[in-house]
């Protein structure tokens, strides 16, 4: 049996709670919800708190011992004391904040501001008791600091550990968690859910850049989470695929197959695995909350080829604007302020007047740009009026986005519609995988 340390969030310690089926592994110490920041301050020479302190808070004594480690710094002392063959890392608890506490006997310190924290730094019994006479609340420290301390982290590690027997897993929050009992997607912010990532990937990058020889299982892009984990919703809480996955992973590490190309093939193939997930899981809560399925009106999905190549698709373009198929890339390239490049179908008014269309769209836009998806028609006069238009961003990953377009026409001599999707901000480009349109035939435009 290998024995491990485990130092950071819950999704470390779930590997081997989902996929460890035949025990391969024991977990000597476990600790979660403490920040670096401050198990890496210097340890006090007496014992500030103990698991009885907090007999009044409604914890387990997991938790309680995991605060106890957080205001004790005894973080460290745990680990040696507890030696392993190999520890599993992550940089998920520099996502809370910290806490500066002042006590009336000249001690100031961090603590990690977690749900925990939060709690009893308003008992006043627990101030009073604890002589806290300032507590600085909801620190945002700068990225310097939070260097100094993984400096103080990966001297430590050296010191218990070799370099091999190290895994840093890069666990990172995603947005898009399905939900089997809802049927449905249930989406965190995306703007919000990319500046974690990034806030996070700059701390593995810190730290991996200053740790060599480290193992490092990187972070994929298209894992999704679960509404229904067994601890409940939040954006670090996994369908069990991706455990799996990491549990496969750890594996080739400790069987010494740790190639990074056996690494690598393990994550592409997770990440089109779980793309299919995605689509599996959007058709099937779709087709859960339809009826008359025969009756869909879209018979085809408007796809880009495997190759590119496009399948239906009409094209028009502004100067120095294109289609890039060998890289399925819609791009606006150049300064022309009035610039386009669209791709677009005609469809038949009588189909999709006075329906309720479901679009989704799998794509990836740089930071800052948007792709835009539109139905119109165009008069007489050869101008373009709109019935539905939307934007849809990425920020930078490959995603899936849907919405619902209500098509609402009360001219009766419009015999054709047009759906398109564009780019039109210069030196702005979307990769297209996908796009589809289909009736929702619960809910008719009335």
């Amino acid at each position: 049996m290998t024995t491990l340390n485990i130092l950071g969030c819950c999704v470390l310690r779930d590997i081997f709670r989902i996929a460890d089926k035949e025990h391969k592994y024991k977990v000597i110490k476990f600790i979660q919800s403490v920040s670096p920041v401050s198990f890496c301050e210097e340890p006090y020479n007496v014992e500030r708190v103990t698991v009885d302190t907090f007999a009044g808070f409604e914890w387990s004594n997991f938790s309680k011992r995991n605060v106890c480690a957080d205001i004790c710094k005894t973080v460290f002392k745990s680990i040696k004391e507890n030696p392993s063959e190999y520890i599993l890392i992550d940089m998920c608890e520099l996502r809370f904040n910290t806490c500066r506490i002042k006590r009336a006997n000249g001690e100031s310190f961090y603590i990690t501001r977690n749900k925990y924290s939060k709690e009893f730094l308003k008992d006043n019994n627990f101030i009073e008791k604890f002589g806290i006479i300032s507590i600085e609340d909801n620190i945002k420290l700068p990225d310097n600091v939070i260097f100094e301390a993984l400096d103080k982290y990966i001297n430590f590690l050296k010191s218990c550990y070799l370099p091999r027997q190290i895994i840093l897993i890069e666990n990172l929050p995603v947005w898009q968690h399905i939900d089997d009992v809802n049927k449905e997607i249930f989406e965190y912010s995306l703007r919000y859910t990319v500046e974690e990532r990034e806030y996070l990937q700059k701390f593995y990058d810190y730290f991996v850049a200053h740790f060599n020889g480290i193992n490092v299982i990187t972070a994929s892009e298209n894992c999704m989470g679960n509404v229904n984990h067994t601890w409940g919703k939040d954006p670090l809480h996994f369908v069990d695929s991706y455990y799996e996955y990491l549990y496969s992973a750890v594996e080739v590490i400790v069987n010494n197959q740790n190639s990074q190309m056996a690494l690598d093939c393990l994550k592409n193939s997770y990440e089109k695995f779980s793309r299919l997930l995605q689509t599996e899981k959007l058709l099937e809560y779709f087709v859960t909350k339809t009826f008359k399925l025969e009756d869909l009106i879209y018979n085809r999905t408007f796809e880009i080829g495997g190759d590119g190549t496009l399948l239906g698709w009409e094209k028009s373009f502004s100067i120095g604007a294109y289609y890039d198929s060998g890289n399925k890339i819609l791009l606006c390239d150049g300064n022309n302020e009035n610039c386009w490049a669209m791709l677009y179908q005609t469809i038949e008014a009588s189909k999709i007047i006075n329906k309720t269309i479901t679009l989704s769209v799998h794509f990836k836009t740089e930071r800052k740009s948007f792709l835009n998806l539109a139905f119109y028609y165009k008069t007489k006069e050869h101008q373009h009026c709109y019935l539905y238009t939307k934007r849809f961003y990425s920020y930078g990953l490959e995603v899936t986005l849907t919405d619902t377009a209500n098509i609402v026409l009360n001219e009766s001599d419009i015999s054709e519609i047009i759906f398109a999707v564009y780019v039109n901000q210069k030196q702005s480009f979307a990769q297209l995988y996908e796009v589809s349109a289909i009736e929702d035939m619960k809910s008719p435009v009335v």
